[in-house]
């Protein structure tokens, strides 16, 4: 059987399916081309349901807030950079030395607490 990612949005009223679906490739599309894996086809089905409850989509072209069918967060392309990969690396590093050393740093060798009391505050 193929692999298909498969959306399905939320309670609230949306926008018309097409236009979701668009928003939805073109975030799957950047989030991919961000960490350098881009792809032609995304194999994408994507439940709507909106219909069902709401008689009109929202509309990104209405600007009244008071409107119900005002769209108040509609899609747009992404505004940071991805993080450097040294920062990644080091944090990744510091992250395996705490996990490799934690016993040793809060534990005597008979695996009594060296600061007692310690990791009760922490918790």
């Amino acid at each position: 059987m193929k692999k298909v990612i498969i959306g399905i949005h939320g309670l609230g009223n949306k926008p018309d399916a097409t236009l979701l679906q668009d928003w939805w490739l073109n975030a799957m599309h950047e989030g991919l081309e961000r960490i350098g894996k881009p792809r032609e086809n995304i194999p994408f089905k994507m439940v709507y349901w909106a219909d069902v409850s709401f008689s009109e989509p929202l509309d990104p072209e209405i600007t009244d807030s008071e409107d119900p069918l005002f769209l108040k967060e509609p899609h747009a392309a992404g505004q940071t950079a991805p993080p450097a990969r040294k920062g990644r690396q080091l944090r990744m590093h510091v992250l395996n030395f705490i996990e490799k050393n934690i016993d040793r740093l809060f534990l005597n060798k008979n695996l009594t607490e060296k600061f007692p009391g310690a990791s009760a505050k922490i918790i």
